[in-house]
């Protein structure tokens, strides 16, 4: 019988996934949501985002956890060890996508950020990374059309705000909401991971 959700305990990503949007389950639990390879689930931490679903290495089979990365971890709003629910969605294609940068970034081809991303799931709100020329570039989706989840192909367009100075110093007079705090711990939570593991 198939379920419409299951809980499990997160845990880190395998390296090859990091910033994928992919999530790792055991065969048992892809069975038990009636999932396949490539299928796209909701994870639901203390917020909700989506990933797309692949099967646990074969030497972990019969573990009962999501293998998931610090940026799904961070979209979910869950830490290791802490319980996600999770379950099957539809997804639409997604015809264009707002991207407001997290940090300050140069201009940049949104073809790039297509074929960073082609075939990964998103739901507004939802933080991405992407390398670029040795640094990191990360985002917030402020929208997206259609609403609700969809998926990157080759026919999306991104519109990228780039980031300005005035408000940005308005906004650091005024004082910093706790999405904005929360947003910059994470950022900065990435960065120094990179440069001491060279890793995300």
């Amino acid at each position: 019988m198939v379920a419409n959700s299951i809980s499990v305990k997160v845990s880190s990503a395998y390296p090859r996934d990091v910033g994928l949007g992919r999530i790792r389950l055991s065969l048992t639990n892809m069975k038990k949501l009636g999932i396949s390879k490539g299928d796209v689930v909701e994870i639901n931490g203390k917020k909700k985002s989506v990933v797309t679903c692949f099967p646990l290495y074969s030497s972990e089979k019969k573990k009962q956890v999501a293998r998931v990365d610090s940026i799904a971890r961070f979209n979910c709003g869950a830490k290791e060890n802490e319980s996600v629910t999770i379950k099957k969605i539809k997804t639409n294609p997604a015809v264009w996508i707002h991207l407001e940068p997290l940090i300050p970034v140069p201009p940049i081809d949104p073809r790039y950020i297509n074929d960073c991303f082609t075939g990964v799931s998103f739901l507004k709100s939802d933080k991405i990374i992407t390398p670029y020329f040795g640094d990191i570039l990360s985002f917030k989706i402020s929208k997206t059309y259609p609403t609700g989840p969809v998926t990157i192909s080759d026919e999306t367009t991104f519109v990228i705000s780039y980031w300005d100075y005035s408000n940005e110093i308005k906004t650091l007079q005024s004082g910093l909401s706790k999405e904005e705090i929360d947003e910059r711990e994470w950022m900065q939570n990435i960065t120094i991971r990179r440069l001491r593991t060279g890793k995300l």
